[in-house]
Formats: C-alpha cells, sequence, structure tokens
C-alpha cells in the first residue's frame, strides 16, 4: 500500500527507533521496511538519509528496514547498492551473533539480484582479520544459493568457501560447509569442477579433534563438551547432499569408510547422519558398501 499520503509517516516510525523498549524498535524498523515498499521512489532516498544520520548504535535497527525491502522487491535497492554494502560489512563484524545472522541473510538475499556489484566486496571480506567478517560473509551464501542467482558468479566463491573449511576459526568453517551444502543442493553443476577438494576437505572435518573438546568442572562430576559437534555435523550434512545430488563426482569406497567410522561418533546427530548417508551409498552402489 502506498502511504506517501501519509503525512510525516516517515518521522513517526523513525522516532520509535529512540524508545527503551527493544520489541518496539525492532517493529518499527521492521514497519519501517514494509512501509518503503509501498512506493519506493518516495520512501527509500529518505530512508537512506536516516541511515546515514543514524548514531553508529543505531544502525543495527535499519537491517530488519533493509531485510523487508529485498523480500518485497529487492530490485528498488539498484540505485542503493553502493551505499548498502558499506553498511552491511560493517555490521559484519558485529559482536551481536544475531545481528551478523540479519547481516548474512541480506548480503545473500543481495547477491541474488547484485552479484556483480557485491563480487570486490566479497573477495576483501573473505580475507578480512575479523573472523566476525569473514564468517558472516560464509554464511551468507547459504541465502545466496538460489536457482535465481548466476551460475558463473555463484561459481566463483565456491574455492573461496573450500578454503575457509581449513580456517582457524571454527564458526567460519561450519559456515562455509553449510554454505556449500546450499549451493550442491540448489545449483548442483556449480561445484562439479570443485567438488574432489571439497570432499576431500569435508572429510578432514568429519574427524574428532579433541583440542575442541573442554571439560567443566560440575562439582561432583565433570562433563565433557565438545565444540566440534556442529562442525562435523555440518560436514557429513555436506558429503550426504554431494551424494544426492553430484553422485558421479563422490568416491564411494573412502566415503563408505567415513560414514562407518562415523557410526561411532559419541554425537547423536553426527551418527544419524552417517546413517542416512550410508543409506544413500547402498543404493548407489551397494557392492562397495556390502564388501
Amino acid at each position: 500500500m502506498d502511504l506517501s499520503t501519509v503525512a510525516n509517516i516517515i518521522n513517526q516510525v523513525s522516532l520509535l527507533f529512540k524508545v527503551l523498549d527493544e520489541g518496539v524498535r525492532t517493529a518499527a524498523s521492521i514497519s519501517l521496511g514494509n512501509i518503503s515498499v509501498g512506493n519506493p521512489d518516495f520512501f527509500l532516498p529518505k530512508v537512506f538519509t536516516l541511515i546515514e544520520a543514524a548514531d553508529p548504535h543505531d544502525k543495527y535497527l535499519f537491517l530488519n528496514t533493509i531485510r523487508e525491502i529485498i523480500i518485497h522487491n529487492p530490485k528498488c535497492l539498484k540505485p542503493f547498492v553502493p551505499k548498502l554494502l558499506p553498511l552491511l560489512i560493517d555490521q559484519s563484524k558485529n559482536e551481536d551473533e544475531q545481528i551478523r545472522g540479519i547481516v548474512a541473510e541480506n548480503l545473500g538475499r543481495l547477491f541474488i539480484y547484485y552479484s556483480q556489484e557485491m563480487i570486490f566486496q566479497f573477495e576483501a571480506s573473505f580475507k578480512s582479520e575479523s573472523a566476525f567478517e569473514r564468517a558472516t560473509v560464509a554464511k551468507s551464501f547459504k541465502f545466496g544459493a538460489s536457482k535465481e542467482t548466476d551460475h558463473d558468479d555463484l561459481k566463483m566463491f565456491v574455492e573461496n568457501l573450500i578454503r575457509l573449511i581449513g580456517d582457524k576459526d571454527i564458526v567460519v568453517r561450519r559456515y562455509a560447509l553449510e554454505s556449500l551444502t546450499a549451493i550442491t543442493h540448489v545449483q548442483p553443476q556449480v561445484v562439479k569442477q570443485d567438488s574432489e577438494n571439497m570432499q576431500k576437505s569435508a572429510i578432514l572435518m568429519t574427524k574428532i579433534d579433541p583440542s575442541l573438546i573442554k571439560e567443566v568442572d560440575l562439582g561432583p562430576f565433570k562433563h565433557k563438551i565438545d565444540d566440534g559437534i556442529p562442525i562435523r555435523k555440518a560436514a557429513f550434512g555436506l558429503i550426504d547432499t554431494m551424494i544426492e545430488k553430484v553422485p558421479e563426482k563422490v568416491d564411494c569406497s573412502l566415503i563408505t569408510e567415513v560414514a562407518i567410522k562415523g557410526l561411532g561418533d559419541a554425537a547423536e546427530e553426527c551418527m544419524i547422519q552417517c546413517l542416512s548417508i550410508i543409506h544413500r551409498l547402498v543404493i548407489l552402489s551397494p557392492i562397495v558398501v556390502i564388501s
């Protein structure tokens, strides 16, 4: 609905960004996005003026505004992409995981439509010293992996994501694996050329890493926490998707060994994924599994 005839509607909604109640502030930021979609030519210049004038600690609220606009009318943002990217990259380093999650979604959804405009920035972010930024950009491909995304532009970053599987930060590793899974599922032809390296990297991440297991003293007893479980789960998930989508590129004998070892994983979610992998392999190459 076009609300441009409602007097001061942008000012009224944006004033709510300053109230103490976080729920009201979030709702106002979402509302602003939906209002903008009703008449982008009228509202968007005003919204971006507000973004530029906002205090640094308030800029994150506009991430919800941007997300609503991207979901409902991404093409209207074309003139604003050069202004939008620096804001998103800056917030990709935010210590708040929820904020980084919204940034990743926004970057990914934008990439579907504006991949060419984002290539240079993404290449820089993959090499960033900030683990938060690397992780956020890696995660963005979970949302950017779409049938509508340009094949060649998506393919350009597969190698970067495979490299990030070996990153020193465990969150970066996990998001790289999850994004490659999303890409393989939606556009399997994109990963075929790099499938061998992707398979090797994923297999390495299925191994239990003792350095990621810590023991917590709870008084009468001690409890072990394995921070490597999400990585192993993501790695097995990628292997499972490869068998489904690019079976001709999978080393069935090697994957069978990996899956059988994985049945001994103490994490139930990893063990269940290994059962799924074996199930697929039985259909794909029964003789290998039986032997």
